[in-house]
């Protein structure tokens, strides 16, 4: 399983962004502010672009989690800005 992001905004340290499985069984939070942002990371100023494989841990827990759940279905990003200072744009994102 891979999972990619790429957000513009000006505070990514602001953003919380997670993933949720098609049944609800599994919300993975894969950017929380300042915490490890997988293998590209967040541009000061710019936004978030990271992407994540099973080896690569987002801010908590792993992609694991979601082994053995159906990939079909309908998945979902959520994207908080948890201080309001400024809008930002998500870009791309993919599952695969």
């Amino acid at each position: 399983m891979n999972v990619g992001i790429q957000i513009e905004h000006s505070y990514p340290e602001d953003l919380v962004v997670s993933l949720r499985d098609p049944n609800h069984v599994v919300e993975l939070i894969l950017h929380d502010g300042g915490s490890d942002l997988g293998s590209l990371g967040s541009v000061p100023g710019y936004g978030i672009w990271a992407s994540y494989d099973v080896d690569t841990d987002p801010a908590s827990g792993n992609l694991r989690q979601f082994a053995g759940l159906k990939s079909q279905g309908d998945w979902t990003l959520i994207v908080t800005d948890t201080k309001g200072r400024a809008q930002g744009t998500l870009v791309n994102w993919f599952i695969e």
